[in-house]
């Protein structure tokens, strides 16, 4: 039956040419410990840099759109992930060479290390810069902050880093270095970081949290036979991860600013009972950085039963569809989203499900939030064409 839904997710993602990018009963004990890595407040407060070096309105602000989509052109790309885009909506990363192996995409025991790379691009008035390209052996990460992309360094002898790639400059400030296997990694807006970490030969993944000003690393070990993937850091407040046990896959969250609730198990919402690791990755594969969360806090993802975009309330435990089953969305403004339906995109209201919106594309592309100085909210399109990648933006005209 596992099979059977894995062919039956893959097979939906090929209807509209995304296949490529896919790549509890018994009582819960948990643990809480202090990590081993040495911490570099000052390097690390560098490095996530949460705060842009002009002010940007931290609300997304309501724009009518009346300009035109515009070329950026095409770029080579893996076959198989997003790009990341940085919360100045200037620069983005895409993971530009093939030869990463799903092993080494989920960091499996033993995975080797791949030949991949990732590439750095800043956004022009009239179309894209290529900054850098990294040395071979690089993963691009789940996100990006305004100093620079999150990327993954497998080690030889099996261990992985988790690493902050600077804009337009190829030395990685390496954040997490420990020794152990440490992936999936997720920044929050406020510079919180959450990831899976686990031992080299293997085993479960623990949930390991960093906020700022703490000491120590909050590590919280899953129950027996489970482990904690693919969080994603909303605030210091407001971690969520994925809890995996035998198939069943259940959201739970975290409040990391709270060292005395993190001892408590915590509330599950059951989303799946057919699911694996490769499955989980895939859940998350269309909304990343930006795109992973809601304007009020809600974690979004592809619901493997739904078989479309799902919002799940982290404080209620509620999870809430989209009209029109979209395979990807971005949020606009609080009101409005521009979603992939079927082989177009359009911009729709929240308001009134009911409301067609407006055609933004006529063909199969990814919309991804791009942010402006002055708080306004552009889209920047990526559609996948074989290896490469064609990228157009539409950028929000003021009103007049």
């Amino acid at each position: 039956m596992m099979r059977n839904q894995r062919r039956r997710i893959l097979e939906l993602w090929r209807e509209v040419g995304l296949a490529r990018w896919l790549g509890l009963t018994a009582v819960l004990v948990y643990c809480v410990a202090c990590a081993t890595n040495p911490k570099k407040p000052g390097v690390l407060k560098g490095a996530l840099a949460t705060t842009p070096p002009q002010s940007t309105p931290g609300m997304l602000v309501s724009t009518g759109f009346r300009g035109a989509v515009q070329p950026l052109g095409s770029i080579a790309y893996d076959g198989f992930t997003l790009p990341v885009v940085a919360p100045d909506g200037r620069h983005f990363a895409v993971q530009s060479t093939d030869g990463a192996t799903v092993k080494s995409r989920l960091a499996v025991a033993n995975a080797p290390i791949p030949p991949s790379r990732i590439t750095q691009y800043r956004i022009e008035e009239h179309g894209l810069s290529r900054l850098v390209e990294s040395d071979a052996g690089l993963l691009l990460g789940r996100g990006a902050s305004f100093a620079g992309c999150l990327c993954e360094g497998p080690r030889n002898g099996g261990a992985r880093a988790i690493g902050v790639m600077p804009w337009g400059r190829l030395e990685v400030e390496w954040i997490v270095d420990d020794g152990r296997v440490n992936a999936f990694a997720s920044l929050g807006s406020d510079g919180t970081l959450a990831w899976s970490s686990r031992d080299v030969v293997g085993g479960a993944w623990s949930l390991t949290i960093r906020i700022d000003g703490a000491s120590d690393d909050a590590v919280i070990a899953p129950p027996e036979g489970a482990s904690w993937v693919f969080p994603v850091a909303v605030s210091r407040h407001c971690v969520c991860a994925l809890l995996l046990r035998d198939g069943v896959a259940s959201f739970a969250k975290f409040d990391p600013s709270n060292a005395t609730t993190l001892q408590d198990a915590p509330t599950l919402t059951r989303i799946s009972d057919r699911m694996d690791l490769q499955l989980a990755s895939q859940m998350f594969a269309p909304q990343q950085g930006l795109d992973a969360v809601t304007p009020t806090g809600e974690l979004l993802y592809f619901d493997p039963t739904r078989r479309a975009i799902t919002a799940w309330n982290p404080q209620g435990g509620k999870c809430s569809a989209f009209s029109g089953q979209p395979m990807a969305l971005c949020f606009v403004d609080r009101m409005r989203v521009a979603v992939l339906s079927g082989t177009e995109v359009r911009l729709r209201s929240l308001s009134d499900e009911q409301e067609p919106g407006t055609r933004l594309m006529d063909t199969i592309a990814v919309p991804r939030r791009l942010p402006s100085p002055d708080g306004r909210q552009g889209i920047l399109f990526v559609a996948p064409h074989e290896q490469t990648l064609r990228l157009a933006i539409l950028r929000p005209s003021p009103a007049p």
